[in-house]
């Protein structure tokens, strides 16, 4: 899944790209453009709030569940972050520290409990879905 914020940053490049076709043209293809940037604009302000209401990663819902031969099962209690949220790339990353590459995690969340496994901790955590349950 993508992260939120490279969606983010992608609308961004657009719309800068957007501004600068608004500066090089005249007449009604700048009319088009102007438009286009309009639009962008509202797209980039709406994605941005809605980015900053998604819930965040919150250590203090992480626990270890066991521990053997360098491999840690993780507890994590998602509240009311959607699992498909906490699918996304990054979304661990204040606990990058903590997994190793093999780890589980199992999530809990309104919707049902999953089981990830850890794929990458390294820029960013990425984990992959092994199992899910409905609640």
């Amino acid at each position: 899944m993508i992260a939120p914020t490279t969606i983010l940053t992608d609308l961004e490049f657009v719309a800068a790209r957007v501004g600068k076709l608004v500066t090089d043209t005249e007449g009604p293809e700048n009319t088009h453009w102007q438009n286009c940037a309009d639009k962008l604009a509202v797209a980039l302000d709406e994605a941005k709030a809605a980015i900053h209401a998604m819930p965040k990663f919150a250590l203090r819902n992480l626990a270890v569940l066991n521990y053997a031969m360098g491999f840690t099962g993780w507890l994590y209690r998602a509240g009311s972050a959607p699992l498909s949220h906490v699918l996304t790339q990054g979304f661990f990353d204040d606990a990058q520290h903590m997994f190793g590459v093999g780890d589980t995690i199992t999530i809990t969340a309104t919707e049902g409990t999953m089981i990830v496994g850890v794929r990458s901790t390294a820029p960013a955590v990425t984990v992959a879905e092994m199992a899910r349950t409905k609640p």
